[in-house]
């Protein structure tokens, strides 16, 4: 076996032993029970947006001239 096989043989190995471990704190670590959130702790509503036109001074609909 040649440096290279052997330098990716022990990633691999290295990588292995890294998911086992990952898998093993995972599986003495549940995950957390989050609480319900009732509907009336929602977050408050943004102000109400007005979007104003630009006054049209001459009536001319530019957008025939497209």
């Amino acid at each position: 076996m040649n440096d290279l096989q052997q330098l990716l043989k022990q990633q691999a190995t290295m990588i292995a032993d890294l998911q086992n471990q990952q898998a093993t704190v995972a599986a003495q670590n549940p995950a957390p029970i989050l609480a319900p959130v009732s509907a009336s702790a929602s977050a408050p509503r943004p102000p109400k947006v007005y979007i104003v036109k630009s006054p049209d001074f001459d009536g001319n609909d530019y957008n025939t001239f497209k």
